[in-house]
C-alpha cells in the first residue's frame, strides 16, 4: 500500500507541475494566457541565456526536480530516498516562497491574481508534504509482511541439541525442521504439520 500511495502522489506532482500553472496565471485561478507553462520554461532555459532570472523557469524547475526524484524515489524504494525528495522539494519551496515574498509582498502569494503565484504552487506544496508523511509513517515492507504471517505458519528453530541438515539431507530421529515437533526415525512426513521429511 505504501509503495502505490508513493507512486500516486509523485505521478501527481508530475502532473501538476506540467500541466497546472505554477506561477503568473492571469486571470485568476483559470489561466486566459495558458502558453505560461512548464514548456515555455524549458524553451526559455534552451533559448535565453539568463532563463533563470525568470520567476517562471525558477518555479517550474524548483518544483519540476523534487517531482522527478520523488518519482524514482517510488520506483526504487528506499525508504531514506522517498524521505529525502519530498524533503528536499519542501525546503526548496520554502525557500522560493520567502525569496518571492521579500521581493513581491505577501499579496502577490496569496492572491491568484496577474503576475502573482498559482494555485499549481500551491499543490505542490501539498503533494511534497503527503509524500513525506506518506514515507515517515510507513513500515518496511519485509517487516510488514512477517509480521502478518500467522505465528503457526513460522518455521520455529530447533531445539537445543537436535541435529540439523546435513548437505541439504534431513537427519531422521532428529526433529521437523518446519515446526520443531520430534519425528519418528522412519517417517516420510512430520506427524504434526506434514512437513515432507
Amino acid at each position: 500500500m505504501y509503495r502505490k500511495s508513493y507512486l500516486i502522489v509523485s505521478i501527481l506532482s508530475l502532473l501538476n507541475v506540467l500541466f497546472v500553472p505554477v506561477f503568473d496565471v492571469w486571470g485568476g485561478l483559470i489561466p486566459s494566457q495558458p502558453e505560461e507553462s512548464f514548456f515555455d520554461a524549458v524553451e526559455l532555459i534552451f533559448t535565453e541565456s539568463d532563463a533563470f532570472q525568470y520567476w517562471i523557469v525558477i518555479f517550474e524547475m524548483t518544483i519540476f526536480i523534487p517531482s522527478v526524484l520523488m518519482l524514482v524515489a517510488s520506483l526504487i524504494h528506499k525508504k531514506s530516498f522517498c524521505i529525502a525528495a519530498p524533503t528536499i522539494g519542501i525546503l526548496l519551496w520554502l525557500q522560493l516562497m520567502l525569496r518571492y515574498t521579500a521581493q513581491n509582498g505577501v499579496e502577490e502569494v496569496l492572491h491568484f491574481d496577474d503576475c502573482s503565484v498559482s494555485i499549481g504552487t500551491w499543490i505542490a506544496a501539498v503533494l511534497f508534504a503527503a509524500a513525506f508523511v506518506i514515507a515517515v509513517t510507513s513500515k518496511n515492507g519485509n517487516r510488514q509482511a512477517v509480521s502478518q504471517t500467522p505465528a503457526a505458519f513460522l518455521p520455529r528453530p530447533p531445539a537445543a541439541g537436535t541435529t540439523v541438515e546435513k548437505q541439504g539431507m534431513i537427519s531422521r530421529g532428529a526433529f521437523c525442521p518446519n515446526c520443531g515437533s520430534q519425528i519418528n526415525a522412519a517417517a516420510l512426513f512430520c506427524g504434526k504439520c506434514g512437513h515432507k521429511l
